[in-house]
């Protein structure tokens, strides 16, 4: 008679509930973290007042400032990757803020690469905290911007309205949106490298990066961001053709 094996199986979560867990995670380490930096940022302010300005300890106590700053940063990052963190949240002209973003990302892309609008009039309002916004749009932009290699292509902002029912649901999106709504989206394409089918999987994993340097941050904030606005995240890329983004809003109803 063979032996019986007793064995016990591996219960697998769900990718909601890694989500989950790690946005947990997130959350906790960012408001631990923030309290120690809180503490050395305190001290060293105190330090600074009592630290003659030509002092040669005065360069190490602003190097001590600065990086604890960045850290503070970063923390803020893992905030908003966990859809937290501080957000004021009001009525919003998507249109306004693509505008005023605008100025600052020009100067930020790589030379060569030329942006393009294609905002559409009489776009429905939408609720959500500007400065966040600006930030998921700015990470994308970004993001588009090191996809072009060479330094030679072109990234299109698009705005727009759609249904629930045109939202592309393949396996590129994160479809944890609402059915029955009309939304208001803005579409970040550039004309880059595209995405491997296994890469895309993976971006929106935390500290996942395709880069030499780099966090690997920045899609996981535009991930919180968008599920902090109650909004979602479509993606279509072709390798070698370039990548598309969609972060879709809820509108706000007349």
């Amino acid at each position: 008679m063979p032996k019986q094996i007793n064995q016990k199986l591996a219960i697998v979560p769900s990718s909601e509930e890694k989500t989950e867990s790690l946005s947990t995670m997130a959350t906790g380490i960012a408001h631990d973290f923030n309290n120690l930096l809180a503490a050395i940022l305190g001290n060293v302010s105190i330090i600074m007042r009592g630290i003659p300005a030509d002092s040669p300890l005065r360069k190490n106590a602003l190097q001590i400032e600065t990086t604890a700053q960045r850290a503070v940063e970063l923390t803020n990052l893992l905030q908003a990757y966990a859809g937290k963190g501080t957000f004021r949240i009001g009525m919003i002209d998507l249109n306004s803020v693509i505008t005023d973003t605008l100025p600052a990302l020009k100067v930020c892309v790589n030379t060569g690469i030329t942006i393009e609008c294609s905002l559409s009039d009489n776009l429905p309002m939408i609720k959500g905290d500007n400065e966040k916004i600006a930030l998921a749009v700015s990470s994308l932009i970004h993001n588009a911007s090191d996809a072009i290699l060479g330094n030679t292509g072109t990234i299109t902002i698009a705005t727009g309205t759609m249904q629930s029912d045109q939202v592309r649901r393949d396996e590129a999106c994160l479809d944890e949106i609402s059915v029955g709504n009309d939304f208001v989206f803005v579409e970040v394409t550039d004309t880059g490298c595209g995405m491997t089918p296994g890469v895309q999987g993976k971006i929106f994993d935390p500290f996942f990066t395709t880069k030499i340097r780099g966090q690997g941050l920045s899609l996981s904030v535009v991930l919180g961001i968008m599920r902090a606005h109650g909004g979602g995240v479509a993606v279509s890329s072709t390798p070698g053709k370039g990548t598309s983004f969609q972060l879709l809003f809820p509108a706000v109803k007349d």
